[in-house]
Formats: structure tokens, sequence, C-alpha cells
């Protein structure tokens, strides 16, 4: 009876090694590995370079499908022929690459990375990654165009997104500094890259927490609509959101996502907002969760408007 258990027990494993690996080449999986050894970037003109520039390593990401890694670290994929995206800061190209079954495919591509298009940044904070809890609200502090170290962060809020991150794009020059604070108006809550030197700044351009986007700015002019104040009643308008046919989520489901900030200084109460867009895409606006508004005014259906240069409603060039 032992024999037979023993025999028994002697086969199920053999059969779970060879199964696993029937397993690994049916479904054929293998590993990938790129490295930065010969990558280079577009030389920059207004730095008087002439020739393409050596890239840091460690500014360096390798995205492929949904997986982003360093230079070195190891992707595990099912074999076949893939994009791998490269990027260094504003620099970014893209690779194809093979990745074969059972294998470990080591790669130092020889690719120059070009300089992204990009008019804006989309700040991101990761409350997890920092190790902190959120109750209410993250916004920006820095020195920013509008609102010179401002920790109040009326012009730079960052909206909550599905995951429990927090996002929002904005322009910025390149260098700017900035910390994010969370649920205050004050230091205190102030999240900078070094948790070991509280006086250290992100730097745009240079952290990842801000990334390099093509955005459209929209501007939603209340004293432009006809009817406005009528379907507001005694309200006041509490937010101003753009919804339509892009991003994750689209029309009635983005409203929470795709909010404009109020514009304190400008008397006709206006409210901007940077959306990443395709052109020819339609949109339109909604006040207060509920007030859809169009080219023809509030509440019609058919009356989208075509994402485009629209003179103060949507531009590329800000």
């Amino acid at each position: 009876m032992k024999k037979t258990v023993v025999y028994l027990l002697i086969t199920a494993l053999l059969f779970s090694l060879t199964g696993c690996i029937g397993l690994s080449k049916k479904h054929g999986f293998g590993e990938l590995i790129i490295l930065g050894d010969n990558l280079t970037r577009e030389a920059d003109p207004e730095q008087g370079e002439t020739e393409p520039q050596p890239v840091d390593a460690e500014d360096v990401t390798v995205t492929i499908g949904s997986d982003t890694k360093k230079l070195g670290e190891k992707f595990v994929l099912r074999a076949g022929t893939y994009n791998a995206k490269i990027k260094a800061g504003s620099y970014a190209g893209e690779l194809k690459v093979t990745v074969v079954v059972n294998k470990t495919t080591t790669l130092k591509p020889k690719l120059t990375l070009a300089k992204l298009q990009f008019n804006a940044w989309k700040f991101i904070f990761d409350p997890e990654y920092w190790k902190v809890t959120v109750e209410e609200k993250v916004h920006l502090v820095g020195n920013f165009p509008l609102a010179e170290w401002d920790t109040t962060g009326k012009y730079y809020p960052l909206i909550k997104q599905e995951d429990d991150t927090w996002s929002a794009i904005f322009p910025a020059p390149e260098g700017t500094m900035f910390k994010f604070i969370y649920d205050s108006d004050d230091w205190g809550n102030d999240i900078g890259p070094n948790p070991e030197e509280p006086m250290e700044n992100f730097l745009v351009g240079v952290h990842d927490v801000a990334q390099p986007v093509l955005a459209w700015k929209f501007t939603f002019d209340p004293s432009t609509v006809d009817g406005l104040d009528e379907a507001l009643g005694d309200k006041e308008i509490e937010s101003v959101s753009v919804v339509g046919s892009f991003g994750e989520k689209q029309w009635g489901d983005a409203i929470p996502y795709h909010k404009l900030v109020k514009q304190e200084e400008q008397e006709d109460g206006t409210w901007v907002g940077y959306f990443e867009a395709d052109k020819g895409t339609y949109f339109k606006f909604v006040v207060n969760g509920d007030i859809w508004i169009g080219t023809a005014g509030i509440g019609s259906f058919d009356d989208n408007y075509l994402l485009d240069e629209i003179p103060g409603i949507a531009t590329q060039k800000f």
C-alpha cells in the first residue's frame, strides 16, 4: 500500500513538472531585458547642442502594454512582437521587440529619442506611494505663473481618480519647482521628492511625477451663455466640467474627472481646464453637474462642440 502511495506521488510530481513545462511551451512565455548602453536623445539647439546626447539611465522608463519598468528590469511576456515605448524626461521613442518562448532576450538598442510634442504637464500624486492618507484634497504649490508659492492652491488643484491617485494637467516652464500639499492650505502636509530633505522640491521636467502631455485648454465663460442665470436660479456656479467623446471617462461619467478651475482674477468668472483629447472629438460643458451647454446654449441635444481651435473656448496654443 505504501509503495502504491509513493508511486502515485512520484507520478503526480512528474506530471506536475512536465505539465508545467508543457504549459510554458504551449502558452509561450519568455523574458525581455532592455539596456540603455546605446540610447541617445536628439540635440537641443536651445542648449547649444549640435549632436545627439547620451541619456541618464536612471531617468529612462520602458513601457510595454500597461507594464512600465526601468532599464535593466525584466519583462515576462507571452511570445510575440511588441512595441516598447522608451521615455527619458521630455524625450521618447519606440522600438519593436520580439519575445521568444523560454528564452531571456537582452537588448541594447541603438535608438535616438525624439523631443516629445507637448505644451503642458500632467502632475500625478499617489498617496499609497508616499504612505499618506488623503481625506479631501491635493493641490500643487510652487513657483507657478499664476500663484508663486501660494499654499492655498486655488489655481492648481488635483482631481481624484478612480484608482485613488490624484492628477491634473497644467502648463508650466521646465525647471518649475513644486511640491504637493494634501488636506491643508498651509505647510505641514507638503510632499517633496525626499522625505529626508523637507526643503527639497520637485522639478518640472526632471521628476516623473510631472509627465509631458499635449493638451487642450478649455475655457468656459458664463457671461456668454444666454439663460444661464435663469437655469441657475438662486444658486451660484459651484463646478464646471468639460465632457465628451474623449478620455477614459466619457460624457456624463466624466463630470467628476474633467473639472475646470475658476479663474479668480477674472471679473467675468471664467473657468479653465487642461485635458488630453483628439482633434475632431465632441464635447460640451456641464455646470453644477446637470446644466449641459453646447453650441446652441442650454439643454439642446445635437449641439456638441467639435474640438478644434475655437477662439475663447478651446486651443492648444497657450
